[in-house]
């Protein structure tokens, strides 16, 4: 493990008690509606004295295919023509439900799914886009209550009912701490692979660690910058640039609110990476990480941070470690356990819509990956 945590009391925020699906504190989410990622438009439906959160963005139709087809239509991208297509015929205008920045799409707890969908697709047509997207839906969730799961089975269910293509989303890696130790928690594992781990924590032994609380006033604007430039590092060379967040984002969340975690690894005086966290009733929820490279490969650390994630929760009696959306071969590999989200797609035109129907096994690459090494 890392040479030290800086361990300070935790406080607990209570999930919101008006939402359905929260994982997050209400602060965090309200930095996306204040601070949205670049290009997009904040859209709240209001309606009964209720409203839901959405906004506006541009889709692109291949950001979630499966990875082969992701990489042939990247390599086509190359030659210009080929990829003024796709921007100019391939990506329409979307209204999209729910925010980038909580696990799930968040409701009213008392909402009338029929009065919601009434007004939404009345907001809808008035719009002027082409795709309405009700995003990351939970599916018989283990991290939430029955009364979540069972709103989202109905409101999924009511959607397909009146013309919404149902499609699966990205799954959600999450690990039961269910052990008192990390050396249990490696018994789990081929003597491989526990070596393999164990050589990563080695790369990475002699880092320095320390946590702060989101608000302390380390975070001056030079730090926030810093860190918004190592997560700029991440988003650069993902998979998926869907959402980029601004600075004006993460210097909001770094100074103005007081209940995220945020570990920040050094090599002696140097900052090589970080990730913010928040602890939600007995979860640690990782949100944002970001690396400078080549050193965070070097010292292997996104194995490190998963590793000292687990030793955090062990210390302070979290009982699951929630590990986000992206990666998920990596996840499964480290051992983590995968939850569905589903995506509800109204679509105008009728053509496209059809072929989307017949297709969307193609949109769904994260269940066809765990499914595949589920058979693995």
């Amino acid at each position: 493990m890392l040479n030290i945590i800086n361990e300070k009391h935790i406080e607990k925020p209570d999930i919101l008690k008006t939402l359905f699906n929260s994982l997050e504190p209400e602060s965090f989410v309200d930095a996306f509606l204040k601070h949205p990622p670049e290009n997009f438009k904040i859209k709240k439906i209001e309606f009964d004295e209720q409203e839901v959160y959405g906004f506006f963005a541009d889709l692109d139709l291949f950001t979630t295919v499966d990875e082969k087809i992701k990489i042939f239509v990247d390599k086509l991208r190359l030659f210009k023509p080929f990829d003024y297509i796709i921007r100019k015929f391939l990506t329409f205008n979307t209204l999209f439900i729910g925010t980038t920045v909580s696990e799930y799409s968040l409701f009213p707890n008392s909402m009338n799914l029929s009065e919601f969908k009434n007004k939404l697709l009345s907001v809808f047509q008035k719009s002027g886009s082409q795709f309405l997207v009700i995003k990351d839906l939970p599916s018989e969730s283990p991290l939430l209550s029955n009364d979540e799961n069972m709103f989202s089975k109905e409101m999924t269910s009511s959607l397909e009912n009146n013309g919404f293509v149902i499609l699966a989303g990205q799954a959600l890696a999450y690990l039961p701490v269910d052990f008192d130790s990390i050396e249990e928690y490696l018994k789990k594992f081929t003597s491989k692979r526990r070596n393999n781990f164990r050589r990563k924590m080695k790369a990475g032994a002699n880092l320095y660690l320390q946590e702060f609380i989101t608000g302390d006033n380390y975070f001056t604007d030079e730090i926030a910058n810093i860190l918004y430039n190592l997560y700029l590092n991440v988003y650069n060379i993902s998979n998926i640039h869907f959402d980029k967040m601004t600075l004006s984002f993460f210097k909001h969340i770094l100074q103005n609110t007081y209940e995220g975690k945020v570990f920040i690894y050094y090599d002696k005086n140097k900052i090589i990476g970080f990730n913010l966290c928040y602890v939600m009733n007995d979860y640690l929820v990782d949100k944002y990480r970001g690396y400078l490279y080549p050193e965070a490969l070097n010292f292997k650390l996104f194995f490190n941070q998963f590793f000292d994630g687990i030793n955090y929760c062990l210390v302070n009696g979290l009982k699951t470690y929630i590990m986000g959306w992206t990666a998920p071969e990596v996840k499964a590999y480290l051992g983590c356990k995968f939850t569905y989200t589903y995506h509800a797609v109204y679509i105008k035109n009728p053509i496209i819509r059809f072929v989307l129907t017949k297709l969307k096994s193609c949109f769904e690459a994260d269940k066809r990956l765990i499914e595949g090494l589920n058979k693995g």
